[in-house]
């Protein structure tokens, strides 16, 4: 997996955690839309981390959620 853009987003609420994933996925779109070639991987690798970024394995267009946990 090809990443270029990445943000870990952590936070000690559910409030908070879902704010700053939506920060994220704005940021990540942005810098996707003059490639057009890469979606969102959205990753939540505990109960208040999770990483947002940009890769070739989810299509253009896309967000893709994964659980780690």
């Amino acid at each position: 997996m090809n990443s270029t853009f990445s943000i870990t987003a952590t936070a000690s609420s559910p409030a908070g955690l879902q704010a700053e994933i939506d920060r994220a996925v704005e940021a990540a779109i942005e810098q996707a839309i003059p490639r057009q070639s890469r979606g969102v991987l959205v990753t939540r690798l505990d109960h208040s981390t999770v990483t947002v970024e940009l890769s070739d394995a989810v299509p253009y267009g896309t967000t893709l959620e994964a659980d780690l946990r």
